[in-house]
């Protein structure tokens, strides 16, 4: 199997071009695996309509899902193999989904961070100014 950054991925926008088939399947953004899952009893398509991650996963700008198609009796074990190796403290892997609530209020806090640093820009670019 290769390693997770050479399976081929498409936009978590396009999702429904996912393949119908089952396998695993990886969040992946900035370069880095944010989750590892699998769809041994379905396809990885219809894993992803409605998967649980999705709100998490939307709110990452440029976010794809890496995919890989594999046999059913594989599955449980690439999966189990490859979260031990993505393990990273960002990592969704074996932690609770976020409440929408809690979504929002990151999204808020992003915002804030973004103006606050847009507005000490701004502080910086009128001082420099006015020398």
């Amino acid at each position: 199997m290769l390693p997770i950054p050479l399976w081929p991925s498409i936009p978590l926008s396009q999702r429904s071009r996912l393949p119908d088939k089952p396998g695993l399947y990886a969040v992946r953004f900035l370069g880095l695996t944010w989750y590892v899952g699998k769809a041994r009893e379905q396809s990885i398509r219809d894993r992803w309509q409605g998967h649980h991650r999705y709100p998490q996963a939307k709110r990452l700008p440029w976010c794809r899902i890496a995919y890989c198609v594999m046999h059913k009796r594989e599955i449980d074990a690439a999966e189990k193999r490859l979260i031990g190796i993505t393990k990273r403290p960002w990592t969704w892997n074996n932690t609770r989904v976020p409440s929408q609530l809690e979504l929002w209020c990151w999204d808020l806090l992003g915002v804030l961070v973004v103006w606050g640093g847009l507005v000490g820009v701004g502080v910086l670019v009128v001082s420099l100014i006015r020398g």
